[in-house]
């Protein structure tokens, strides 16, 4: 609150009277200041503080900051209303701004959100998504708009007025991928600033270290310009890196969103390796269950034949018909049905391409090599003749298998 310069500090009461005849008074006085620090130079010290504070980047690298409103026109207003705020003298930290905004507050229809690292990026970038023109009505099927930082939930099928108190948010489904998905360094970003995720990498990274041989994280997260030796991206491909690497990430992700953060997914679902993590999310398998079956999996996988897989525009009842074609009976299999009319074959790689070559357009070779989901990786399924079968317990989330498809 701005005033004259004083030797005496400053005092002032603010007065509370509740509805229910609650009443509170309160006394509130500045900080001591500095021993020595004369009062005249208070005001260019806070202003000072003030600049340093807007460009220093913030704990977690990138903040999203969102405000709503009922209209679009008063969603803009709310956006350079907070974009004066935040380059005021005694602004709050950006982060403090950022969590306010999205757990304390009504979400409307009309939004406005952006994305800043420092306080002078995100009234920069409030500013900017102030002044755009309002977006054109959603299409019938909305899709996301790169250009334009204004969401209208109520045109897209989330509901208006006080979407989250009424429960009109639209819902949030978490899916998760498997192989093919995986990169050097994936997570790293927030791993380093994100203290829960860290503390659930490692966490799982001390379980599978005995099981693997050696700490994932080395492997996830590179010296700098390992990525450019010879030989390291087929090392990172391999089952027993890229199989748990992808579990880990996954599932640190999700807890901490759903764990940390307070997601409520209306649902948990995933492919393969990502089956694993929606099961594990949702409470289905032990966490340390869970890591040991992906371990042994990632090592029975490196152990299977080599082969491929080919995605195809096929029904299942088609492909299988292609599949069992006397040229390569026994050599190819159907894999995965992904939906009605898509599926994915797998087997000997010679095969398969006798198989593609006949086939019109929808056609897609795969980049594995191993033919996963089918026979040759049979073997990953059991463990010294005994099914690899940890303890299932009650789904504590809502979790559709991939066996279930709905």
């Amino acid at each position: 609150m701005p005033g004259a310069a004083s030797e005496a500090a400053r005092r002032c009461g603010v007065s509370s009277f509740g509805i229910g005849g609650t009443n509170v008074h309160m006394i509130l006085e500045e900080p001591p200041r500095a021993a020595g620090k004369p009062a005249a130079s208070a005001a260019a010290a806070a202003a000072a503080a003030s600049a340093a504070a807007a460009a220093a980047p913030t704990r977690r690298a990138v903040h999203m900051l969102c405000v709503s409103a009922k209209s679009g026109a008063a969603a803009r207003r709310a956006a350079e209303a907070l974009a004066a705020a935040l380059e005021g003298e005694g602004a709050p930290p950006l982060e403090h701004v950022a969590a306010q905004l999205l757990g304390g507050r009504e979400l409307f229809s009309k939004r406005v959100a952006v994305s800043a690292a420092t306080r002078a990026e995100a009234v920069a970038a409030l500013r900017a998504a102030a002044a755009a023109p309002a977006p054109a009505p959603a299409p019938a099927s909305p899709s996301p708009s790169k250009s334009s930082s204004m969401v209208d939930l109520e045109s897209a099928g989330g509901g208006g007025g006080g979407a989250r108190r009424r429960g009109k948010t639209p819902p949030v489904v978490l899916l998760f991928p498997g192989q093919g998905s995986q990169c050097p360094r994936m997570g790293e970003g927030i791993y380093r600033s994100e203290p829960a995720y860290r503390r659930h990498v490692d966490r799982m990274c001390a379980t599978l270290r005995p099981l693997l041989g050696f700490d994932l994280r080395e492997r996830l997260f590179p010296a700098a310009g390992a990525e450019d030796a010879d030989g390291f991206r087929a090392a990172f491909d391999a089952p027993t890196v890229t199989q748990p690497a992808i579990f880990v990430t996954e599932l640190a992700l999700g807890r901490t969103l759903v764990e940390e953060y307070g997601l409520a997914p209306a649902a948990l679902a995933g492919h393969s390796i990502g089956e694993f993590v929606a099961a594990t999310l949702a409470g289905v398998l032990p966490e340390e269950d869970a890591l040991a079956l992906i371990a042994t999996r990632a090592r029975l996988s490196e152990e299977a034949q080599p082969g491929g897989m080919l995605a195809v525009a096929l029904s299942a009842a088609r492909a299988a018909e292609v599949a069992a074609m006397p040229s390569h009976r026994g050599k190819v299999w159907l894999a995965v049905r992904n939906s009605g009319g898509r599926t994915v074959l797998a087997g000997d790689d010679d095969a398969l391409l006798a198989v593609q070559a006949p086939l019109d357009s929808g056609v897609s070779l795969l980049n594995y090599e191993i033919a996963h989901h089918q026979r040759t990786t049979t073997g990953a399924a059991r463990l010294g003749g005994r099914p690899l079968a940890p303890a299932a317990a009650a789904s504590r989330l809502p979790h559709a298998p991939d066996g279930v498809g709905r």
